[in-house]
């Protein structure tokens, strides 16, 4: 394999995460109108809410595994640079960069970066005091 080959393979799944994201970011906006729906209707009962609650969670999940895709793919990049720099094949810098940037080789987590967490935190607990906040 290639240096080429490696940043290709790592862009493809790029665009593939992007596409999803894409997908996660509609189902983020149709969440917030299931939780203001519920808030405004006055015949919302537990059961909607409940439900409600399922399913900004589970938007809330879609998003974090797309986040640790995206992640585990450019740390998957950065392992098979560092295995072509092993064989002393001389790498670019921007491989190099990547390497030095990332956890080559590391297994997919959900667990969010800061900003990731702070990002799907916030849409959730907007999400969640639409729903479950007394009306005043």
């Amino acid at each position: 394999m290639t240096e080429l080959e490696i940043w290709k393979t790592m862009y493809t799944g790029n665009i593939s995460s992007a596409m999803y994201f894409l997908a996660i970011a509609f189902l983020i906006w149709v969440s917030f109108r299931v939780a203001i729906s519920i808030r405004t209707n006055p015949e919302s009962n537990l059961f909607a809410q409940v439900v409600g609650t399922a399913f900004c969670l589970s938007t809330a999940y879609f998003a974090l595994f797309n986040m640790a895709m995206s992640e585990w793919n450019i740390n998957a990049a950065a392992a098979a640079f560092a295995w072509l720099a092993s064989t002393d094949v001389a790498i670019s810098p921007n491989a190099q960069m990547i390497i030095a940037n990332t956890d080559p080789g590391a297994a997919p987590s959900i667990a969010p970066n800061l900003v990731q967490g702070i990002f799907v935190a916030s849409a959730v607990l907007m999400q969640m005091g639409q729903i479950w906040m007394p009306k005043k």
